[in-house]
């Protein structure tokens, strides 16, 4: 992941290293979270983790849900400890 990110200006291994464990490294190379960090745009990275809510295609932010409800709460957590940096 580190080599993927040359020049960025946050701890990135320490912010995004969970979330390429949850969604893998296709995703991550992919994904609008590692491309707007490699623009600099560090905040919006931080807001495109909230994308990543659905499992099985289930809306895992639906309030009150039972089925996926930690992967909504491990997004809001990832978003939290990006965001503190910014």
């Amino acid at each position: 992941i580190s080599a993927c990110l040359v020049g960025s200006e946050m701890c990135i291994r320490d912010r995004y290293m969970d979330f390429v464990g949850q969604y893998g490294i296709g995703t991550w190379l992919k994904g609008s979270p590692r491309r707007d960090l490699l623009a600099g745009n560090y905040a919006q990275a931080c807001n495109d983790l909230l994308k990543y809510k659905y499992a099985a295609g289930f809306d895992c932010s639906t309030p009150g849900n039972k089925r996926c409800a930690g992967v909504w709460a491990r997004q809001l957590k990832r978003h939290a400890k990006c965001m503190s940096v910014q």
